[in-house]
């Protein structure tokens, strides 16, 4: 009796024990522990320079004018001292002489009358962002107003967003992210070598019915991008075009 007992007990220890420390008996043997990390590993995050804004004609803006005027031009400034110097993203985004990176582009609205309005400044045509976005962010000098800044982008299905970057509340120069939801769709999984990322339609500044007066300035530099390359460098250079 005595020795069926302590069988017992020592299987209700061993129960009682699983309970106390899941872990220890939730090992598969047959898993592959270099296997575990694949998913997070199949990434190549990298940050870039988009634009800095050295090209004057490639920005307009637009502003409706019963609220107002507005202007944009580039001035000469080397723009925030905080922004650090990092590869330029080769393509249609960039500028032919961001090397340089001596301007900053200005933007002025004066006020006819208060109210709440949109104002836009749109490139001359989308810049595109390739590989899977992640945020974008840009340098931004305020004028500590209650005015609200947004970027609207289109996605590679058509579908447009407006993703918030922050108020202008400040003095000076401060950097601000929009991060890109998972609902745009900046990929087509079915096939590797169609285009991915997203495209920059334009910069959205809601006018708040506070500081809807007067003349207000804002100015931008450094246009950058943080995106998962692992799809564009991950395709095989002999992988057919579906293009027919």
């Amino acid at each position: 009796m005595n020795k069926y007992r302590v069988t017992l007990l020592s299987f209700l220890s061993l129960i009682l024990l699983s309970f106390a420390n899941p872990v220890l008996f939730a090992q598969d043997a047959g898993a592959d522990p270099t296997s575990l990390e694949q998913t997070q590993a199949q990434q190549s995050i990298k940050e870039t320079a988009i634009r800095s804004f050295e090209d004057e004609g490639f920005w307009r803006g637009y502003f409706s004018r019963d609220n107002g005027l507005i202007q944009v031009r580039t001035r000469i400034s080397a723009g925030p001292q905080a922004k650090p110097v990092l590869e330029t993203v080769e393509g249609e985004g960039d500028d032919s002489s961001a090397s340089e990176d001596s301007h900053i582009l200005g933007v002025r609205l004066d006020f006819k009358r208060r109210a709440i309005g949109e104002a836009y400044i749109l490139p001359m045509r989308p810049i595109p962002i390739e590989g899977t976005v992640k945020t974008v962010s840009i340098w931004v000098a305020g004028r500590n107003s209650t005015h609200v800044l947004k970027l609207v982008v289109r996605d590679r299905f058509g579908n447009n967003a407006e993703l918030y970057m922050g108020k202008l509340n400040f003095l000076g120069w401060k950097k601000l992210t929009a991060t890109v939801p998972p609902y745009l769709k900046q990929r087509d999984f079915h096939y590797s070598n169609t285009g991915t990322g997203l495209l920059i339609e334009s910069f959205k500044i809601e006018t708040s019915l506070k500081d809807s007066l007067g003349t207000f300035y804002v100015y931008f530099d450094d246009l950058r991008a943080t995106t998962d390359l692992f799809g564009t460098d991950a395709k095989d250079p002999d992988d057919p075009s579906d293009n027919w």
